[in-house]
């Protein structure tokens, strides 16, 4: 359980955090200082604009938030009307009046608008239709141009599980039905309601991302497409580069968004080690609304974790300009494997500013994770079969095994209207990442059980991440054909300062996992490196426009980002330079969009990536040195669409991946191969009937070697990628007791290869939970059991790496909401 003294730690970090985030914070301002002094005047969008809307039924006051967001329009709309109340669905080219009048239908309600632009929300008289009012205030977050992004959260679908939209990097937000690519973005409500305190719930949600590790391995690694993640092109409100694979905290987490497919247009690329042209995930902050948030959760997960979070959101100011929004958590205890223990602490803050056309947020993060006999992969096996009958709370590593990781974050992004529809914007942003384990390395896991560990540590410090942006985002028309533009420029680094003492096979020993036992504890071995032991750079420009024709019924998005990459390795003894490359590339993207009808979408879309393509290893034959860039694209052709409050996205894809490694052969670091993934995506999220909600998906994949250094490899199957995945997740309101939600997930993994070279296979497995949620007063209480049968299961890797699935897991906590 958590010890008494740690109840000082989130004040103790949020000083820390806040004091290390003034770097950042000066840096943002310098960058945007450039951008010059600009004035014009920002007209007010007239009440007869039209819009296109597409808004499912659903809660009311969620509605009007939308409809305030997309006109830029105020509108007031007291709690004591509207809450309860669920809107109409709203769709078509419509005015203000239009769209709120079909939303209020049927709720005693109606929209009366102000002498200076406002809207009002009242109920249905027979007054005057016009009134004066004083200053308004907005419902929910504030509205902007569309060519901003702070404040403009894309509103919830119907059952609120998931958003309408989401936020593409240097693009800004885009409406799910604009977008010619898979996306799917989680909200904080499922984020509640799973009762997730780390990514590897929230990926249970999506067939297309597989986790490659567990949350008791202390690490984050999971793979989109059948591609593994790399750690820097995980996204942090739409910026890269800035994560490590530690467990990011969900704590002051808004929205997970999915992103499938090569990113390098949208976000660039990333500076660590490894490919992304599966796609990425993209953690969105929670920021201070109109309605004061004061939160406070207590939980428990088995074995004996117990948790505290809270979370409170305030505005101030003369007119709300002012928000701050903090969050905290404090967790700790057995994890449910043998020996297993985990502490967690994290401390969020986003401060913000909106008035007139000026819109900045400051986001300041800290994360801590301590894992203490943390399970690890295996590398490989051998066959000729997985063992799969030992307990599921068996543990692979040694009781004296660590793995602790901080990370520090702070993002500043600042917004500015020069035109009513052109908004120029500015990112500085910088993490700091230290992580150092013990840990033994389970290798050639064999049909009897039997495995070796090796042994090995390793310290990860001072390991930096920076990041610059500045661009201009403008929505015009020339003629009949309009324009969503955008270009920026960016700069990242990274500088990691890694020691590794290696495997020594005299400390090697045999173990087995159904009658596992414990060996020497050879403490840290690992000296501190002498200073950094790599140091990259990466600068991009980006230009990329949405032309709409027809109406925008048909709409072609075209981007080039130039990007340049170099990276320098240096002995961790010496701090001599060891290796260097540098490679440049112009990543193309298009992507082709017909809204048939405002409720079905069709596209098409061929993107690029670029990824580092790695350091060869000491035991390679040219040991250290650096590969260059490695290019990978994709194809994709699929459909959205929405019947009612249902809505179905249908994809197929193609992606060709270089892989790199060294060459069994030659003993050589290199491109070794290029694998090919195909797949056929299918998910359907929303409400089903009142009270019925549904989050469900299936991934069909074909994968193959398509070229590798070892004839025998061309033709197989792509390691760790299943061949199918299904995910299912419902929730069900039960009429005869308010307030009572009965909830119930399922996720069922193929088969998939291990590893290059053999057939042995990964079992297939099928998990199940079970779960309700009842709501009174200000109070909901949650209850829930992940693994209900408690299966013994693997996660593979790209990599044959096998990872042990989570066991039967119970999760149980209170919020009180006041």
């Amino acid at each position: 359980m958590i010890a008494p003294e740690e109840a000082l730690f989130v004040a103790r970090h949020a000083y820390r955090s806040i004091g290390k985030s003034a770097l950042f914070a000066v840096l943002a301002s310098i960058t945007i200082m450039t951008l010059g002094t600009v004035a014009a005047a920002q007209a007010t969008e007239e009440i007869t604009v039209r819009k296109d809307l597409e808004l499912p039924a659903g809660p009311l006051s969620q509605s009007i938030i939308a409809i305030s967001t997309q006109f830029g329009v105020p509108i007031v709309a007291p709690d004591a009307l509207v809450a309860d109340k669920r809107a109409t669905a709203v769709s078509g080219s419509l005015t203000i009046e239009q769209a709120l009048a079909r939303a209020l239908a049927d709720t005693g309600l109606k929209a009366i608008v102000a002498d200076n632009g406002g809207i009002v929300i009242t109920r249905q008289s027979n007054e005057p239709n016009t009134i004066t009012l004083g200053t308004l205030v907005v419902t929910g977050e504030a509205p902007g141009p569309s060519t901003g992004t702070i404040g403009q959260l894309p509103a919830p679908f119907a059952g609120g599980q998931v958003a309408t939209g989401q936020q593409l990097g240097v693009l800004g937000n885009r409406d799910r039905l604009d977008t010619p690519l898979s996306t799917t973005s989680i909200t904080a409500e499922l984020i509640e309601n799973q009762q997730s305190t780390d990514y590897y719930q929230v990926i249970q949600n999506f067939p297309s991302l597989q986790a490659t590790t567990t949350p008791n391995q202390g690490i984050t690694n999971f793979q989109s497409r059948g591609i593994q993640v790399v750690r820097g092109s995980i996204g942090f409100n739409g910026t890269t580069n800035l994560f490590s694979d530690t467990q990011p905290s969900l704590v002051g987490i808004e929205r997970v968004e999915s992103f499938r497919g090569p990113s390098a247009l949208f976000t660039g690329q990333t500076a660590s080690f490894g490919s992304v042209a599966g796609g990425t995930i993209n953690f969105v902050p929670k920021r201070a609304g109109e309605k004061d948030v004061n939160s406070v959760k207590v939980g428990f997960q088995s074995d004996a974790i117990g948790y505290t979070q809270f979370d409170f959101g305030r505005r101030f100011g003369h007119a709300n300009e002012w928000g701050l929004r903090i969050g905290g958590e404090l967790l700790g205890g057995d994890t449910q494997v043998d020996f297993g223990e985990r502490q967690q602490r994290g401390f969020t803050l986003a401060l913000d500013y909106n008035k007139d056309r000026l819109r900045a947020v400051l986001d300041v993060r800290y994360n801590e994770v301590e894992q203490e006999g943390h399970t690890r992969e295996f590398f490989g096996a051998a066959g000729p079969t997985i063992p799969t009958s030992f307990d599921a709370d068996t543990n692979n590593n040694q009781p004296w095994a660590f793995m602790d990781n901080d990370t520090l974050l702070g993002a500043l992004r600042v917004e500015y209207d020069i035109l009513p529809e052109t908004t120029v914007f500015g990112v500085a942003s910088g993490s700091i990442h230290n992580r150092t384990s013990l840990t033994g390395f389970p290798s050639n896991l064999q049909a009897n059980g039997d495995f070796t560990t090796n042994v090995g540590d390793f310290r990860d410090d001072d390991n930096l991440n920076g990041n610059l942006e500045v661009g201009i985002r403008s929505k015009f028309d020339t003629g009949s054909v309009s324009h969503n533009a955008v270009a920026a420029v960016n700069y990242a680094m990274l500088e990691e300062t890694f020691a590794f003492v290696g495997f020594n096979p005299a400390q090697a020993f045999q173990n087995n996992i159904f009658d596992p036992i414990v060996g020497p504890n050879p403490g840290i071995q690992t000296t501190e490196a002498v200073g950094p032991t790599t140091k990259s750079d990466y600068f991009g420009v980006t230009f990329v426009d949405t032309l709409g024709f027809l109406d925008d019924r048909l709409q072609v998005t075209a981007g080039l980002r130039y990007q340049e990459m170099r990276t320098r390795n240096f002995d961790a003894a010496t701090g001599a330079e060891t290796s260097e490359s540098e490679g440049d590339k112009v990543s193309p993207g298009i992507g082709v969009l017909y809204k048939a009808t405002e409720h079905i979408s069709v596209y098409a879309n061929y993107l690029e990536g670029l990824s580092n393509g790695g350091t060869a290893p000491l035991s390679a034959a040219n040991a250290n040195e650096q590969l260059g860039p490695i290019v990978s694209d994709s194809i994709e052709v699929g459909t959205k669409f929405n019947t009612g409050n249902i809505g179905v996205d249908v994809a197929l894809f193609q992606i060709s991946d270089i892989t790199s490694g060294v060459d069994p052969l030659t003993n050589v670091f290199g491109e070794v191969g290029e694998r090919r993934v195909r797949g056929l995506e299918i998910s359907a999220f929303g409400e089903l009937t009142k009270g019925l909600r549904l989050l469900s998906g299936v991934t069909f994949f074909d994968s193959e070697i398509i070229a590798s250094d070892v004839a025998a490899n061309v033709g197989q199957d792509g390691p760790g990628i299943p061949d199918h995945v299904f995910s299912l997740g419902l929730e069900y309101d039960v009429p005869a007791l308010e307030g009572l939600t009965l909830t119930g997930g399922l996720r069922h993994q193929g088969e998939a290869l291990v590893i290059l070279g053999n057939d042995v296979e990964i079992p297939s497995w099928t998990t199940v939970d079970l779960g309700a949620r009842y709501t009174f007063d200000k109070y909901t209480a949650r209850f829930s059991v992940e693994n209900v049968f408690d299966e013994t299961y693997f996660n593979g890797s790209p990599f044959g790496e096998l990872a042990l699935g989570t066991p039967r897991t119970v999760l149980v906590s209170l919020t009180y909401d006041f």
